[in-house]
C-alpha cells in the first residue's frame, strides 16, 4: 500500500527503495541482537563457570582452613606433650643425678673405711714385725711416732706398692670389665643427650652391653668390699694397691670381700633395667679417694 498510493513513479520507485534499506536495517539489526544475545549467553555461561570455580575454592579454603586449624591443634597437643616430656625427663635427670651423688658419696665413704682399716692393718703388721725381731730401724721409729690412720691415702706395704705399680703400668692396657659393649656415657661433666643445656655429671663410665653379660675384673687384686648401693645396683669393690675398681649395676655377685681375683676373672652379671630393657655396667676407677677417668685406662675397641 505504501508503494501503490505513491503519486508518481519516481515516488514509488523511492519508497521501494526505502522499503528494501529498512528491511536490510531490520534483518543486520536481527542478526545483530542474535550475535549480542549468543555473546550474553557465553557470557553468562562463563561467568556461572567462574562463579563455580569461585565457590569450588571458597569450599576448598574452608576445608583448607578446618584442615590447617585441626593440624594446629595436633602440633600444640605435641608441643604440650613435649614440654611436659621435657619437664619430665629434666626432673628424672635431675633426680637420677641426685641419687648418683647419693651413690658417689656412700662409694668414698666406703674407700675411705677400707683405707683406714687397710692402715690400721697395715700399722697393726709393722708392731708384729717389731715384736719378732723382723722390722727395720725405719718401721721401728715409725711406729713409735702417735698413730690417727688416715681416711684418704693408703700407707702401701711392700706388696701394695708393687700391685700399684703394676696396675699404674698398665694404664691405657686394662681390659674392659665386659666382654662386649660400647660406653654409652663418658666421664666428667657433659651436657644431656636431648637437651645440651642441661648438665650431667658422670664419676665414671657407663657401658651399655647385651643381656645377661658378666662382670669381670679389669686386674687382678681382693675384693675389698660387696655391697648394695641400692634395691636394684649391687657393686663390687676391687683394691689394687692403693687404686680401686668399683662395678655397679649388678644383678648377681659371685665374688666375696677378701677374695683374690685375676684379671678378667668373672665377679658377677649386670643388671639390665626393667623400664629401659637396657643393659649397662657402671665403672669406676679411684686412686685412694680421687676419682680417674676410666677411658684412659681402658684398651681402645
Amino acid at each position: 500500500m505504501f508503494i501503490l498510493s505513491s503519486e508518481s513513479f519516481l515516488q514509488a520507485y523511492k519508497r521501494a527503495q526505502y522499503l528494501k534499506q529498512y528491511t536490510n536495517f531490520r534483518k543486520n539489526q536481527g542478526l545483530e541482537i542474535q550475535s549480542k544475545t549468543a555473546q550474553l549467553v557465553d557470557y553468562n555461561s562463563k561467568l556461572d563457570g567462574q562463579r563455580k570455580v569461585k565457590k569450588k575454592i571458597i569450599v576448598e579454603n574452608e576445608k583448607e582452613k578446618q584442615s590447617l586449624e585441626v593440624e594446629k591443634q595436633e602440633q600444640q597437643k605435641i608441643v604440650n606433650s613435649l614440654k611436659k616430656d621435657k619437664n619430665k625427663i629434666i626432673a628424672d635427670t635431675k633426680s637420677k643425678q641426685q641419687e648418683s651423688r647419693r651413690i658417689d658419696a656412700k662409694i668414698k665413704e666406703l674407700i675411705r673405711e677400707q683405707i683406714r682399716l687397710a692402715n690400721q692393718r697395715a700399722e697393726e703388721e709393722r708392731r708384729r714385725r717389731i715384736a719378732e725381731g723382723k722390722a727395720s730401724e725405719a718401721e721401728k721409729a715409725e711406729s713409735a711416732a702417735p698413730k690417727s690412720y688416715s681416711s684418704d691415702r693408703i700407707t702401701l706395704t711392700p706388696e701394695g706398692k708393687i700391685l700399684a705399680a703394676d696396675f699404674k703400668a698398665n694404664r691405657g692396657k686394662l681390659p674392659w670389665p665386659v666382654e662386649k659393649g660400647f660406653i654409652s656415657l663418658g666421664y666428667g661433666d657433659q651436657p644431656h643427650p636431648i637437651y645440651p643445656t642441661l648438665t650431667v655429671h658422670n664419676s665414671g663410665v657407663e657401658i651399655t652391653t647385651e643381656q645377661g653379660a658378666s662382670a669381670r675384673a679389669v686386674f687382678e687384686g681382693v675384693v675389698s668390699k660387696v655391697i648394695a648401693l641400692s634395691p636394684v645396683n649391687r657393686a663390687v669393690f676391687i683394691q689394687h694397691g692403693d687404686y680401686f675398681t668399683v662395678y655397679q649395676n649388678l644383678s648377681q655377685v659371685s665374688v666375696e670381700q677378701g677374695d683374690k681375683v685375676k684379671v678378667k676373672q668373672v665377679i658377677g652379671k649386670v643388671r639390665t633395667s626393667g623400664d629401659t630393657g637396657k643393659t649397662i655396667i657402671k665403672f669406676l676407677i679411684l686412686q685412694n679417694t680421687s676419682n680417674n677417668n676410666p677411658e684412659g685406662w681402658l684398651q681402645n675397641r
